[in-house]
């Protein structure tokens, strides 16, 4: 399916942090697939990110907080950023269905963040 770099991310994001709470095991398979799928987009921003803070000659702490002596070098890697964020990207997935009862509890903020891949059907 195609997508965006944003969108592949916020999923991730919230994949990561339902990973955690019980569920039965399906549900974690499919979300466990689902990640893995999305994983290698990840990798990408991830790298491209690395390349552009090396750049730019910032620092990542061990947090994973960036940091830039001159605020330029900070607009300049946010700008990039969003940039990378609009590129278009294959994620070799098809949607993944559930029923209404397999998710754990979601916010409306992470059903947004999923919603491009997965689909939510009635029990």
């Amino acid at each position: 399916m195609k997508t965006t770099q944003k969108k592949v991310m916020n999923a991730f994001v919230v994949i990561t942090r339902m990973q955690t709470k019980p569920m039965p095991s399906l549900t974690a398979y499919k979300l466990f697939r689902l990640k893995k799928a999305l994983a290698d987009n990840v990798e990408f921003q991830a790298e491209e990110e690395k390349k552009l803070v090396d750049e730019l000659k910032g620092t990542i702490s061990p947090e994973g907080n960036i940091t830039f002596e001159k605020p330029v070098d900070q607009v300049a890697f946010l700008s990039k950023r969003l940039e990378m964020e609009k590129l278009e990207c294959e994620v070799n997935i098809d949607r993944v269905a559930f029923k209404a009862n397999e998710l754990p509890d979601l916010s409306v903020a992470d059903i947004e963040a999923l919603d491009e891949f997965i689909e939510i059907t009635e029990v």
